[in-house]
């Protein structure tokens, strides 16, 4: 043991380990109460809101508001704002989603809607010009 310059404490080497123990210990209880270690990383999350029954314009206004991008279920285009230009009829009801509402999931993420067209669309259900 050694006593430091003008001061009667002893320092350890015991000391100083469990000293960066406790360090250690406090900053994993940090990073995982924060969650900034698990699912995608970390970071602010955001809860998918219930679709079902609305109206597709409806459907994607709500999406657009937390954050969400959507995709209708059939098509490869994702969207982050309702498209200008591109008409719905005003009763196209979204059937379906994935996520399902209240997941949480990080903001941007694209939910895939199943759109009810009416009058029905072609054979496989699918909206159609």
């Amino acid at each position: 043991m050694r006593t430091t310059t003008g001061t009667k404490q002893s320092v350890s080497s015991y000391g100083v380990i469990r000293y960066l123990g406790l360090a250690f210990l406090a900053w994993c209880i940090l990073v995982f109460a924060t969650g900034c270690v698990g699912e995608g990383g970390g970071g602010e999350r955001t809860t998918v809101p219930n679709v079902v029954d609305l109206a597709f314009r409806d459907a994607q206004t709500r999406l657009a508001s937390r954050g969400l991008r959507w995709r209708q279920r059939g098509t490869e285009y994702v969207f982050d704002q309702p498209p200008s230009g591109w008409s719905t009829a005003d009763d196209d009801v979204v059937v379906s989603q994935d996520p399902p509402p209240g997941a949480r999931v990080e903001p941007a993420s694209v939910v895939t809607l199943e759109i009810a067209c009416h009058p029905p669309g072609d054979e496989s259900g699918r909206c159609i010009d």
